[in-house]
C-alpha cells in the first residue's frame, strides 16, 4: 500500500499530541464536577479580560503580517522582503529572553506590588548582553555562512536588534500587568507595540 507523506506526517503528529494529552490528564487527574460552573467563570473572565487582550493582539499581529508587504511594495524588488524576514528571524532570539524571565516569575507577578529592581535589572542586563552579541556575531557570521548580496542583512540585523530588544522588554512587562489582571493596559499597549512596528 503506498502512502501519503504527509498522511504519516499528519498520523504522527496527532498520535504524539493524543499521547501527552492523554498522559497529562493522568498526571494532574482533573474533576469534571463542577464544568458547568467553571465554563461560566471563563466566559465572564473573558468578557471582561481576554476580549481586550485579544483585540490588542490582533492588531499587532496584523500590523506585523502587514510590515513585509509594505516592505515589498516601496522596494524595487522583493530581495529587500528577504533580507528582512531573514535580519529578523536573528534578531528575535533576543526577544525571548525577558519573556522567559516573566514567564518563569509569572505567578510570583501577581504578588508584587512591582517588579523587584533585582529582576528587573538582570531582565534588562540580559537582553543587552544578548543584543550585544548580536551586533558583534552577526557579522563574521553572514559573511562566512552567506554570499556577498546578502551584506545588507548585517545592518538590518542592528536595527531589528534594537527593535526585537524594544519588544521583548514590553513583552516584559505586559506579562507583569496581565498577572495583576489589567486587561485595559494590555491592550493599549499592543496598540503601542502595533503602531511603534
Amino acid at each position: 500500500i503506498e502512502c501519503n507523506p504527509m498522511s504519516i506526517m499528519w498520523v504522527i503528529l496527532l498520535s504524539t499530541q493524543l499521547i501527552v494529552f492523554t498522559y497529562v490528564l493522568y498526571r494532574i487527574k482533573p474533576s469534571f464536577s463542577n464544568i458547568l460552573g467553571r465554563i461560566k467563570e471563563i466566559f465572564a473572565f473573558n468578557k471582561e479580560f481576554g476580549f481586550k487582550i485579544y483585540v490588542g493582539n490582533l492588531f499587532s499581529t496584523a500590523v506585523s503580517a502587514l510590515l513585509p508587504l509594505l516592505i515589498g511594495f516601496v522596494s524595487e524588488n522583493n530581495s529587500e522582503v528577504g533580507f528582512y524576514a531573514l535580519a529578523l528571524s536573528f534578531a528575535h532570539i533576543i526577544s525571548f529572553c525577558p519573556i522567559v524571565i516573566a514567564t518563569s516569575h509569572y505567578k510570583k507577578f501577581a504578588e508584587y506590588d512591582k517588579i523587584p529592581n533585582k529582576i528587573m535589572l538582570a531582565t534588562i542586563g540580559i537582553t543587552m548582553f544578548a543584543l550585544l552579541c548580536l551586533c558583534i556575531l552577526i557579522g563574521p557570521f553572514i559573511t562566512i555562512f552567506y554570499s556577498e548580496e546578502f551584506q545588507p542583512v548585517i545592518q538590518l540585523s542592528y536595527i531589528t536588534g534594537i527593535g526585537a530588544t524594544l519588544y521583548g522588554l514590553s513583552d516584559f512587562f505586559s506579562r507583569y500587568f496581565m498577572a495583576k489582571g489589567n486587561g485595559d493596559f494590555l491592550r493599549n499597549s499592543s496598540f503601542l507595540v502595533g503602531f511603534c512596528t
